[in-house]
């Protein structure tokens, strides 16, 4: 996924937990619980009952792995 500074998406429409590897960038994931920042070459992975928002803090690419149980 590629996405523009300041791009918003909201993350609540996958039916199992889904992982996200930032390959450029920076992005911003926030939920009701807590808001964090990735930068290049982290990886977070996020379960499928929370909703989450990712913004793209610079122009970013994300490496997006969704995982069906």
């Amino acid at each position: 996924i590629a996405m523009h500074q300041a791009n918003e998406m909201v993350m609540n429409f996958f039916e199992g937990p889904v992982s996200l590897q930032i390959i450029k960038g920076k992005l911003n994931i926030s939920s009701e619980l807590e808001e964090i920042i990735l930068y290049k070459d982290q990886l977070i992975s996020i379960c499928e009952k929370i909703d989450n928002r990712i913004t793209a803090i610079e122009e970013t690419i994300i490496l997006l792995t969704l995982v069906h149980e």
